[in-house]
């Protein structure tokens, strides 16, 4: 989350509005929602979401903060019958999906954006990275089974048709991205894409781009300043 281009505004966001609250979908043992406590947010106003429980337990044994920390977590599968029951009541200013969307097929992706959509507050900001395509959208196989890559333009497309706007997505090669200096233990030749949107955000402000190609530090473009429609 926090090699993101997104992150930094994500910081002003908390030092601004007292009280935003935000979603990691899929967080795993929950390292980025406590980045975000060292980087000034209350954890109080964070919830992680993991299928697994196991996941979970292990984060909080591992930092040792179960007592302290504010964390809220929540078990579930995004994809059952029992989602809606799940997260009853539950709303967010900013959802973070990370290396998440590329664990499942087409129909499966377009439900759990539709899904994720559904848990954003009216102009909360929808922000992550997945496996993507540079070329044409292709299905490939991975040890979790077939997986569908969308291309920027099509990601974008999927996001519009759920009506978010201020839509940015950009297709970046992995070896530019942190978390694959070491070395990438998939080994598929895709790039990933890095993508910010706004519910109920700007249609007409869109950019999708197929490849970014730099040396700076950062080789993604900047968001949009999406941000700035959070009340």
């Amino acid at each position: 989350m926090k090699s993101h281009p997104f992150y930094p505004s994500l910081l002003t966001l908390n030092r601004k509005n007292e009280g935003l609250k935000v979603l990691d979908l899929g967080c795993c043992f929950g390292a980025d929602l406590r980045k975000l406590i060292i980087d000034g947010f209350s954890g109080e106003n964070l919830t992680g979401l993991d299928i697994s429980a196991d996941f979970i337990q292990l984060g909080q044994e591992l930092f040792k903060d179960e007592e302290t920390s504010g964390l809220k977590f929540v078990v579930a599968d995004i994809l059952s019958d029992e989602w809606p029951e799940k997260v009853a009541g539950l709303q967010f200013d900013v959802i973070y999906l990370g290396s998440f969307l590329h664990l499942f097929d087409r129909p499966q992706q377009e439900t759990i954006l539709r899904r994720v959509s559904q848990l954003l507050k009216e102009n909360g900001v929808l922000f992550g990275k997945n496996l993507g395509s540079g070329g044409v959208e292709s299905t490939v196989d991975l040890k979790v089974g077939q997986v569908f890559l969308c291309t920027p333009d099509l990601f974008a497309k999927n996001l519009s048709s759920l009506g978010f706007g201020d839509i940015d997505v950009v297709a970046v090669p992995k070896e530019q991205l942190e978390d694959f200096q070491g070395g990438d233990p998939v080994g598929l030749d895709h790039p990933f894409l890095i993508y910010t949107a706004v519910k109920n955000g700007n249609p007409e402000s869109q950019r999708n781009e197929p490849i970014a190609k730099t040396e700076s530090s950062h080789p993604w473009p900047s968001p949009h300043h999406a941000s700035s429609s959070i009340n």
